[in-house]
């Protein structure tokens, strides 16, 4: 549409330009200068259709141009007795707005109206130019407010199309950071899960290997030491069993919410027993449905206070407990607020403890498992004292009057 605008605007004037200068010439056909004036107007038309290799090429051509075409309609218009050449100023006015700056397009305009008033007012005296300077004084102005806001058009046009392909350029790269950073967490979790497997699976299997070809020589020499052997190797098999499990779990997280939270338990138990040959027992009581959010935060927090069980605890005995009881009469109950049944999750070893307030900044450990009870809107405890073990219970929702994790 803009486009178009622009197209209509120079199409005008120049044809009444074109038209201004065969009248002139057919006015004058009988007259001496004839000749002259001929001459003129095709220098003039010349240059005006010659505007690309001027006005659009270089900014002192441009002010060159607007001069010697100035000349030629003063010196026009200083032969010729008519007001025919004032539709020579039109294409001009054109020019001047849509190639250069506007504050100086408006100052070009100016001039030209100046000497449009000066010409028409000294030939045609006060009473005969003074309407003909009015009427082409607005036609300028608004012709050069409308080539104004065309141009104000396509700049903001040409702007919006800048930055959209800014945008889209922008949005491409986004998608290309994306893309590497999912490959690189993909990278990573296949990494860590290696680093899992090698840890715990491979080693667990490799001293599984080991028993079992030594268990025939040792079962013809020691039958009862080979009876631990093969209770060793079961212990391994069901832990290695309980790793690969985990890891499948990991490999697809959906697992870990339509998998019952006991059983999730269970097999984190038995890989930390067939990985440490620490006994973990895993107690139940009641069974309820639990939150998507809430099933996967107990989990985790199991997962992650096993491991610092395993790296830093030297636990001899670790026992897990979860309860699922209904709620005893409260206000909230009451009012219809709140869930109905109450979770509880405690997790004991008889490790060699720690202080909770001085936890070394390295171990993550405690603030992660603090931050996963938070995020579901439960109560995290930990009691441990040096020498007597650690506590950690989990409760949901959390104890009326209670205050946040400890």
């Amino acid at each position: 549409m803009l486009d178009t605008f622009r197209f209509i605007t120079y199409l005008g004037t120049y044809l009444l330009a074109i038209s201004s200068a065969i009248r002139s010439i057919l006015l004058f056909w009988d007259n001496d200068n004839i000749i002259l004036v001929a001459v003129l107007h095709c220098g003039y038309l010349t240059l005006l259709f010659s505007e690309r290799v001027f006005v659009r090429r270089n900014r002192l051509l441009a002010y060159i141009y607007f001069v010697v075409q100035i000349a030629i309609i003063v010196t026009i218009a200083s032969i010729i007795q008519s007001d025919y050449w004032s539709g020579l100023i039109m294409p001009l006015v054109v020019q001047a707005m849509h190639n250069l700056p506007l504050q100086i397009g408006f100052s070009i305009a100016g001039v030209l109206s100046v000497i449009t008033s000066y010409l028409m007012i000294s030939r045609l005296g006060p009473r005969g130019g003074l309407p003909l300077v009015l009427s082409n004084l607005s036609a300028y102005f608004l012709l050069a407010t409308g080539v104004a806001i065309i141009q104000e058009a396509v700049a903001t046009r040409e702007e919006s199309q800048r930055q959209q392909a800014e945008l889209e350029s922008a949005h491409r790269q986004l998608q290309q950071y994306t893309e590497r950073a999912e490959e690189l967490a993909v990278l990573q979790e296949r990494n860590r899960l290696a680093r899992e497997l090698h840890d715990a699976v491979t080693q667990t299997l490799f001293s599984a290997s080991l028993i079992a070809e030594a268990l025939p020589t040792l079962w013809e020499r020691n039958q009862e030491m080979g009876r631990e052997r093969l209770a060793t190797l079961q212990q391994l098999s069901r832990g290695a069993l309980a790793e690969m499990r985990t890891l499948l779990l990991e490999l697809r997280p959906a697992a870990v919410v339509e998998t019952i939270l006991e059983d999730l338990l269970r097999q984190l138990g038995e890989a930390v027993a067939g990985r440490e040959g620490v006994p973990v027992t895993v107690e139940t009581e009641g069974g309820c449905e639990l939150p998507a959010d809430l099933h996967v935060a107990l989990y985790r927090i199991a997962q992650e206070a096993l491991n610092n069980v395993v790296k830093h605890a030297q636990a001899s005995r670790v026992a897990v407990s979860l309860r699922c009881t209904p709620r005893g009469p409260s206000p909230s109950l009451q009012e219809g607020k709140g869930p109905a049944v109450k979770v509880e999750l405690v997790i004991r070893d008889d490790g060699q403890g720690f202080d909770p307030d001085h936890v070394p900044p390295e171990r993550m450990g405690l603030c992660i498992m603090r931050e996963r009870a938070e995020a579901v809107g439960a109560q995290l405890g930990i009691v441990s004292q040096i020498g007597q073990g650690t506590r950690l219970t989990v409760v949901w929702p959390p104890d009326e009057g209670s205050g946040k994790a400890e």
